[in-house]
Order: structure tokens, then C-alpha cells, then sequence
């Protein structure tokens, strides 16, 4: 690569992370509005408003490098806990173990002061594997606590499509869906892997950086009268997560370097080559889109 696109490459990346500092109260106020939605929509089962979420996983790493925007802004929910189900230890290179304790100190840290627990199951791990939804969804809830009381306010997931069509996240979808079926008051939150669209899915964070900037445009534009109706309603910021069943979450800075620091101090068996890239380029460690069904 020649010197002076590098140093252009450079620029642009310096100032999209300044924009994106600069940007922090937006998106904290951006993520609240969020939670408050979707506080609205899974409900609150009990007297005390207490929140259960059950984040179900494929392998240890899943809960930082696809879940970390959503955990950072759910945890700010009022009396929320945490229990988090890894269905397998990621053993298809003989490193169950390793990756078992990696999880668990990754989910300390990403978690730290929140209420959360932690079992990891043993189906087989790999892209081969096909579990069964139905003993899935029986494992969600511990063993010598079932009962509909004891269900669960939300179960964050993957979507059917899973975020790179692994089987044993599509199965996961599977297992949620299986178990709304027999617990019709909790909600599947679905993490949106965006289908077919790979320039979405691997443009980092510039997009949203765009969206926010637009919509800081827009309302000034709009205090002065210059915003109509017919003004797109993503850019007016009048998308309403209620009635479109979606929320976004967005990381902030520090968000994200406490799950980058995470990635690279917990996950250390997993830190090669190409998790770099995924951090840079993948969305999905910037934002999360969170279907609820």
C-alpha cells in the first residue's frame, strides 16, 4: 500500500474515532430510549420489577464478540440479573477447559456488579453438530427449578439465521423459540445478523457514526422548521421500537474497549490473526439490533 493512502487510511480512522468520543452522550441518551422500550415490551413479571435474561450461547466468546453492545446497555436495566447458558465448551480443538475458565472471567468482567450466573453445557461443538431444540429449551431453565414461575423475562440469542449461519447458533434461535412455546410471557430477543447484507455487516461502526450525525443534523434542521412529515423517520428520529419490534444498542468507547479488553485478556486461547480484523470491521461489536418477538 502506498504511503500516502496509509496515512489517508490513518486520518480517517483518528477522525472517526474523535467523531465517535464526541458522540458518547447521544448514544447513552440513544440506548436509554432504547431500554426503555424494550423494558416496556418484556414486561415486568413481578411486584419488585425484577428482570431475568437468560443470554443463550453457542461457545465460549459468543457473549463478547456478537452480544457486548446489548450486555453493556441491559445491564443498566433496574433490577436485572443474569443467567447465562453456553451450550457447549468449545472443545473442537481440545480446549474445552481453557475456553470453559476463559468464559467465566470474561463474563466476570463484562458483568462486574451486575447479578449473573453462569453454566456451560456439553453438546458437541462444531459447524457439523446439530442439537436438538427441544433438550436445548429443557436445559435453559436449571435443573430442580422449573416451572413457569421461574421462567425467565427474556432470552437474547441469535436469530434463525445466525450471525454467520453456524449451525449451533441457528440452534440456539431454535432452542429460544421452542421454549417461548411453553413459556409465552418471555420474550426471544433476536440478535439481527442483517441476511445476504455482508457491506452492513462488516463496515464497523462508520455507518451508525453516519446515522447519529444525520440525526443531529436533522433535529437542528428541524428546531429551524426545515424538517417535514415526509422526511425519512430513521433520520427525523422518530422510528418508535414498540411498533417496529426492533431496538438498536450502540457501544460507546469505553464500552467497547472494556469488551475489546475482555476479547483479548479472557479469551486469550482465541486471540489470532483475524479476531483483530473481526474487531475493526465487524458491526457486531459496535452495535447489536435486537429483534423481539
Amino acid at each position: 500500500m502506498p504511503p500516502y493512502i496509509a496515512f489517508k487510511l490513518i486520518k480517517l480512522a483518528l477522525l472517526a474515532l474523535l467523531v465517535w468520543v464526541l458522540l458518547r452522550q447521544r448514544i447513552l441518551a440513544s440506548n436509554a430510549a432504547a431500554l426503555q422500550q424494550l423494558s416496556h415490551l418484556i414486561g415486568r413479571p413481578d411486584p419488585a420489577g425484577n428482570t431475568t435474561v437468560s443470554l443463550l450461547l453457542a461457545h465460549p466468546d459468543d457473549e463478547v464478540m456478537f452480544f457486548s453492545p446489548a450486555l453493556a446497555s441491559l445491564r443498566e436495566l433496574p433490577g436485572v440479573s443474569f443467567d447465562i447458558v453456553c451450550f457447549s465448551n468449545g472443545d473442537a480443538a481440545g480446549l474445552g477447559a481453557t475456553r470453559a475458565a476463559e468464559l467465566q472471567r470474561s463474563v466476570d468482567l463484562l458483568l462486574s456488579g451486575t447479578p449473573h450466573s453462569l453454566r456451560i453445557l456439553d453438546y458437541p461443538d462444531g459447524p457439523d453438530e446439530h442439537w436438538d431444540a427441544a433438550s436445548m429449551a429443557g436445559d435453559i431453565i436449571p435443573a430442580g427449578s422449573a416451572g413457569s414461575a421461574e421462567a425467565p423475562s427474556a432470552l437474547l440469542t441469535f436469530d434463525a439465521a445466525g450471525v454467520s449461519g453456524h449451525a449451533n447458533h441457528i440452534a440456539c434461535h431454535a432452542a429460544a423459540r421452542a421454549f417461548q412455546g411453553a413459556h409465552p410471557l418471555t420474550r426471544v430477543l433476536a440478535l439481527d445478523s442483517h441476511g445476504g447484507n455482508v457491506a452492513l455487516k462488516y463496515s464497523g461502526l462508520l455507518p451508525e457514526l453516519a446515522r447519529q450525525l444525520a440525526r443531529g443534523a436533522a433535529e437542528r434542521l428541524g428546531r429551524c422548521g426545515w424538517v417535514s412529515a415526509r422526511t425519512p423517520a430513521w433520520l427525523r428520529g422518530a422510528e418508535h421500537p414498540a411498533a417496529t419490534g426492533t431496538v438498536r444498542f450502540v457501544s460507546t468507547f469505553p464500552q467497547y474497549t472494556l469488551a475489546y479488553a475482555a476479547m483479548l485478556n479472557a479469551h486469550a486461547s482465541q486471540v489470532v490473526w483475524f479476531r483483530y480484523a473481526w474487531w475493526v470491521f465487524s458491526r457486531f461489536v459496535y452495535v447489536n439490533d435486537i429483534v423481539v418477538a
